[in-house]
């Protein structure tokens, strides 16, 4: 059954991606060097009746931020080749980070930049020293005018000669500096745009030799399903991560993404939007336009009898204020968690912001993506650095697949994430499904919303 109903998406869409994760399409690995990491790779695949020969241990520190070089060595490296090696390259959709494997792919310098700062630099110093001497020369000069006062014409006529020669001078200095400044601040921005997301940088892990600063477009997105230009490329895998602050916190997770999913998710969508409307006259920026998304997010789901909270004001969501809360999407209370939320077991919860899942073990962060999972939230996604506001999904695509009951939350992720390589991370059971008991949307429906966006036609694109 689920496999023809796949069919008949794939039909309706018109998209060459299903529905349906089965449970020998995961690789779960583990960190060994991090405690109690086997024991809750062993908890997850019991519960969900993984194969245990599709459980893979590796060595990678136990720090949540890594090197490139480590990256490379310790993570990507020994799942490539366990996937080589096992012939499951078609296989494999899922890889699943358990807690304890880094979330955060360190920066690299841009060399090649980064020389052009130093030639700049080069060039620069000479003219540099040029002036400096000249600045001297007349301070000398200033100095002896004031014990020799007599000598003043003189002077005078040699500190106006060394003042046209200095000014001379920092006019050729001027554009070498402004070259040379330009030079280190590109040089500084590639440098930290060169950082990602563990997770999304392993989805890429078979495309090698593309550029490491910025992203790559998401060829899971929907939109991209009948793209000519995905044909032949690598595969993407889908990842993500049962992770939090405590080995307690993700057997939860696991435990209370089981319950809902038998049960069926039950409860109040809450949305926060800040109350940025598009002008009249049309013209907008990112911020109106991903405003705009949440509050027709809301509308949407309201539309399927879900009880419907939509705040549309600059505050967000008051503590306390939110009572039986099954889903949320709102910003903007950055890296500063606010306690508004009895969450429901299994809710699904997504704060957009900056840097909300730069740790999910440090007792001291307020970001909201560990902070939901300390409060109980079982599905979240954040950026682990500057993400740009056009990396986050468009709500209504991601709650919709979730609605129909034949998605799970890493479906629902991945097929509207815009960007790979790049910031976000999922932390989700990868095979729960919310709303398999209690469908609230139906495929035609789905459709509709699954259409082009005015908004946002396509936020692959750089910002």
């Amino acid at each position: 059954m689920r496999k023809c109903l796949a069919v008949l998406l794939l039909t309706v869409c018109g998209a060459s991606a299903a529905w349906g994760l089965e449970k020998d399409e995961i690789l779960v690995v583990y960190n060994e060097d991090f405690e109690g990491a086997k024991a809750l790779a062993n908890y997850y695949v019991a519960k969900r009746q993984i194969p245990p020969e599709h459980v893979l241990a590796i060595r990678t520190g136990c720090e949540e931020h890594i090197s490139r070089a480590g990256y490379l060595d310790t993570i990507q490296k020994p799942v490539t080749s366990w996937i080589d090696a096992k012939g499951e390259y078609d296989k494999i959709k899922c890889v699943l980070l358990m807690r304890g494997i880094p979330l955060m792919v360190e920066r690299i310098d841009d060399l090649k930049t980064h020389e052009a700062s130093d030639q700049a630099a080069r060039v620069m110093e000479p003219v540099a020293q040029e002036e400096k001497k000249l600045t001297e020369e007349k301070q000398r000069l200033q100095e002896q005018l004031k014990k020799n006062p007599a000598q003043a014409p003189d002077l005078d006529k040699q500190i106006q000669t060394l003042d046209a020669k200095i000014a001379e001078v920092e006019t050729r200095l001027k554009p070498v500096q402004e070259a040379c400044d330009k030079a280190r601040k590109t040089w500084r921005e590639s440098s930290d745009q060169t950082a990602a997301s563990v997770d999304s940088e392993l989805s890429v892990m078979y495309m090698t030799g593309h550029p490491l600063v910025r992203w790559l477009p998401n060829w899971l997105h929907y939109a991209a399903w009948n793209e000519p230009g995905r044909a032949g490329l690598p595969k993407t895998f889908m990842v993500c991560r049962l992770d939090g602050a405590s080995d307690a916190l993700v057997r939860r997770i696991i435990d209370d993404s089981i319950a809902a999913e038998d049960k069926g998710l039950e409860g109040i969508a809450y949305f926060d939007a800040r109350g940025l409307h598009i002008p009249p006259e049309g013209k907008t920026d990112a911020y109106h336009a991903y405003d705009e998304l949440i509050r027709r997010a809301a509308a949407m789901v309201e539309k399927t009898g879900m009880k419907t909270v939509l705040d549309d004001r600059p505050e967000v969501f008051a503590p306390n204020s939110c009572p039986n809360a099954a889903l949320y999407c709102g910003w903007y209370s950055l890296m500063k968690y606010v306690p508004a939320f009895q969450w429901t077991r299994g809710a699904v919860g997504i704060h957009i912001a900056s840097g909300e899942a730069v740790s999910l073990r440090d007792p001291q962060t307020q970001g909201w993506c560990k902070r939901m999972i300390d409060e109980g939230v079982a599905a979240t996604f954040g950026p682990v650095s500057e993400p740009f506001l056009n990396s986050f999904p468009d709500p209504s695509p991601f709650f919709a697949f979730l609605l129909t009951g034949k998605y799970t939350v890493l479906e629902a992720f991945w097929y509207t994430n815009p960007m790979n390589s790049w910031m976000l991370t999922l932390i989700a059971d990868p095979l729960y499904t919310p709303f398999r008991k209690n469908p609230k949307m139906t495929v035609a429906r789905l459709k509709e919303v699954l259409k082009p966006h005015p908004l946002r036609p396509d936020l692959r694109t750089a910002p």
